[in-house]
């Protein structure tokens, strides 16, 4: 489990394998303080994907993608010198400063615009109908792993405000036009409208009601 807020930059130092080989081996050069906190085994998110360390260094660790990772993600299209974003998983007792981020890509999406907006720039994502509809107007979605609140949304789109430290922090707004990007919505959004196709009584009915009111259906 993350929350969504990039603790480092790291660069992608090696790549080898594939889809078509069974898999991948990245290597990811971040600083020591970062790579001295993980530990064999441990989850790491790489662009928002929970990925497990399987080697490391003083100043570089190692992760094995599955194909099915290299195919539903944008860590199949790194190369050497990529940069990405990184965070450890959240500890119990530490802050939770974003929102729940498991880490499972959802779907990826890619950047239609990119706007300055005073100090932010305004990003729009292309996420397609199906993830739209589990968003909600200044709610959270996690775009590369990054935890953000949607300013705007559409029936096929998204937008949302960077703020200074996050474009220092983060590749996102590094992005170009037409890029992919992974997307992931809030979980307890999909539990809700999971709840919400499976049940069709009158209650249900006036609860749906109720949350199309408020803003959250």
């Amino acid at each position: 489990m993350f929350t969504g807020i990039v603790e480092e930059p790291g660069t992608v130092v090696t790549k080898t394998g594939g889809a078509s080989s069974g898999g991948s081996r990245i290597a990811i050069r971040a600083q020591s303080d970062f790579v001295s906190k993980i530990g064999i085994g441990d989850s790491v998110a790489i662009d928002g994907v929970c990925l497990t360390a399987v080697k490391k260094a003083s100043e570089q660790f190692e992760v094995d993608c599955a194909p099915v990772t290299l195919e539903r993600t944008t860590i199949g299209k790194l190369n050497t010198g990529n940069h990405v974003n990184l965070e450890l998983a959240m500890l119990a007792g530490g802050r939770f400063g974003g929102h729940f981020v498991t880490g499972h890509v959802d779907c990826v999406g890619s950047i239609a615009s990119k706007v300055s907006r005073g100090s932010s720039v305004l990003v729009v994502v292309d996420c397609g109908a199906e993830f739209a509809s589990e968003l909600v107007s200044k709610g959270s979605v996690t775009v590369n792993g990054i935890s953000l609140t949607v300013a705007e949304l559409s029936s096929t789109d998204f937008t949302v405000a960077v703020i200074p430290h996050t474009q220092d922090m983060t590749n996102l707004t590094k992005c170009d036009l037409g890029q992919a990007v992974n997307l992931e919505s809030d979980m307890l959004g999909k539990y809700v409208r999971r709840y919400m196709e499976k049940n069709e009584h009158a209650e249900v009915a006036s609860f749906h009601e109720q949350l199309k009111t408020n803003g959250f259906a």
